[in-house]
């Protein structure tokens, strides 16, 4: 029996072409084959998850989210018992024998995120939170108990939470780490997230950002009373000269208000009755003295100008206003046509009329950042599946993109060398 050369050549290339095919399918489809097996009930696990707080509490009603891999469609979730510990059935990843986790709570929102290897099912998590737990006591720039009712907010972004309302005043604040079966969470994340909205009883309105200096000290100063303002000392005296009489004043001011002592800031100007309002004195600190505990600031101010043919008195306006806005006002009138003789000099005693000015807006402590937003808002928390896949499916997809050019490059060159020795 005659065998054809050309037919024993084309058979040993197609046997050699669907070596080759199956080869390269093999090594192609080897992720494929695991993606599958990916998929396969023996790759299901109960997982046994135990949330603890760095001082070893476990951590209740929190929600668990599992998910084979992080860009994984399906996901498992449970939520813990009081012991801190929920049971889940989730599958896993076979090759790296990890699951992806997500742990949420409350009004934090997402407070965990992280691979967790699966060969013990029981697994322990342990979180960079502690319980919120402090006694605060509220103090007024003097150092004095101060009243106040309060509100305890949470403030994340524009949302914000109330979680305590005292509407008995009280010169103490007691937050006890739990609300509504909730822990009140800390770090140093979410320490300035807590928020004080203090209302004392001379209706003033502050809001205080805690701080670790407030967790340490556990004490608060509101800004609840408004500068003293006194003139301890006040000279005016006339000099003529060249046929015009020149007038000038001296002032010794002091200033008291506690612990902002120093940082309230003193204004003085001087109008002619029915006239526009003249240029200020000038203010200079002249140094400070104690009564008791107390810090008094002393300024000296000093102003002169020609009397006015027409009106001899001016009125004074001496302003100190506090950091927080709050202000105190003296109005002194001085009747310079009482002195008739040049070379004049009159020093009055004392002044302590006090007078008070609010201005607007909110008041804020000298420890605290005022919020302007006060409206209360539930935090939202939103859970949502990515729009694609990803892990042990992705790596299947791109293999099963990138096979059919390759096994459409192998059909066309066995075709090329099949009709080439078909010549």
């Amino acid at each position: 029996m005659l065998i054809n050369n050309a037919d024993h050549r084309t058979s040993i290339f197609k046997n050699l072409i669907s070596v080759i095919m199956i080869f390269m399918l093999i090594i192609m489809n080897s992720p494929i084959i695991s993606f599958a097996l990916y998929w396969n009930m023996e790759d299901v696990i109960t997982l046994h998850i135990k949330l603890s707080l760095l001082d070893n509490k476990p951590l209740p009603n929190a929600e668990i989210i599992v998910k084979p891999t992080i860009y994984s469609t399906h996901e498992y979730t449970g939520k813990t018992n009081n012991d801190g510990v929920a049971t889940i059935t989730t599958e896993y990843n076979a090759i790296t024998k990890t699951v992806y986790i997500k742990v949420y709570y409350w009004i934090y929102g997402e407070i965990y995120s992280g691979k967790i290897n699966v060969d013990n099912e029981n697994i322990t998590i342990t979180l960079n939170y502690t319980i919120f737990k402090t006694s605060i006591n509220i103090y007024n720039e003097y150092l004095e108990p101060a009243s106040i009712t309060y509100k305890l907010l949470y403030v994340f972004g524009n949302n914000q939470t109330m979680l305590l309302e005292n509407n008995t005043a009280t010169t103490q604040i007691l937050i006890n780490g739990v609300i509504d079966n909730h822990y009140l969470l800390l770090n140093n994340n979410t320490l300035q997230n807590y928020v004080l909205q203090l209302n004392t009883m001379e209706k003033h309105s502050i809001t205080i950002r805690f701080n670790q200096e407030i967790i340490e000290e556990k004490k608060i100063i509101v800004d609840t009373h408004n500068p003293i303002v006194s003139v301890e000392r006040s000279t005016y005296s006339i000099r003529k000269i060249n046929h015009e009489y020149f007038y000038k004043i001296l002032l010794t001011i002091n200033i008291c208000d506690g612990v902002n002592t120093e940082d309230t800031r003193l204004y003085v100007k001087y109008y002619y009755p029915k006239e526009k309002e003249q240029e200020p004195f000038k203010i200079y600190l002249a140094g400070f003295k104690t009564n008791g505990s107390t810090t008094i600031s002393i300024y000296n101010v000093s102003s002169s100008g020609i009397i006015n043919e027409t009106n001899k008195t001016l009125i004074l306006n001496i302003t100190a206003v506090d950091p927080s806005g709050k202000s105190t006002t003296l109005f002194k009138t001085i009747y310079l046509s009482i002195l008739t003789k040049p070379n004049h000099t009159s020093t009055t005693t004392t002044t302590t009329t006090i007078t008070t000015k609010y201005s607007i807006g909110k008041n804020t402590s000298t420890a605290s950042n005022t919020l302007f937003s006060t409206n209360t808002s539930n935090l939202s928390t939103s859970y949502f599946n990515p729009p694609h896949s990803g892990g042990g499916e992705a790596e299947a997809l791109a293999y099963i993109y990138y096979l059919g050019p390759i096994i459409s490059a192998t059909l066309l060159l066995y075709e090329f060398i099949r009709l080439r020795l078909g010549e």
